[in-house]
């Protein structure tokens, strides 16, 4: 697990305990974050699909088709990307209301990201059986953390200023 810093800057001993309960309500009840968190994560799987593997700060490409599958696949989608023959997988990871997505919160403090579409796992661990190498979709590097954060962050700036200021 990654540890996070932050600073909060806090004018005046009676404001500390508002934002100090801003904290606390943040960090306990993501569903005001689940919409913008969701819209980052899709985003994320966009570069994913885009670099073929390739996606912010996030390691090695997809690997490459088998030559006699890649000839095949350019008569028949001549123009798609690796893992998008017919569209579906990227379309469940990239667009909130596309068929298989799911982005969003579970319970009170948990959030759920993926596809129900049964292409992602299978391409995702690969296959032995049929020479399917690994394809890791769902990844996620340094950057896409940090952007996550930066949502919080925002949440709780809000949160404070709403409650210093009674609204």
């Amino acid at each position: 697990m990654a540890a996070v810093d932050f600073s909060l800057d806090v004018e005046g001993a009676k404001s500390l305990p508002l934002v100090l309960g801003s904290i606390g309500r943040v960090l306990s009840d993501w569903k005001p974050i689940s919409r913008p968190l969701d819209k980052l994560l899709r985003q994320n799987m966009e570069q994913i699909f885009d670099g073929e593997g390739l996606g912010k700060g996030v390691g090695a490409p997809w690997p490459r088709l088998d030559p006699a599958y890649a000839a095949r696949k350019a008569m028949l989608a001549p123009g798609k990307g690796i893992l998008e023959f017919s569209g579906r997988l990227r379309r469940s990871l990239v667009f909130s209301n596309a068929s298989g997505h799911i982005g969003r919160v579970v319970g009170k403090t948990g959030f759920e990201f993926g596809t129900s579409n049964r292409l992602a796992r299978i391409h995702h661990f690969g296959v032995r059986e049929n020479n399917l190498p690994s394809r890791l979709i769902l990844k996620f590097g340094p950057g896409t953390g940090a952007d996550i954060v930066e949502l919080f962050q925002q949440r709780l700036r809000h949160e404070a200023n709403a409650a210093r200021t009674g609204e």
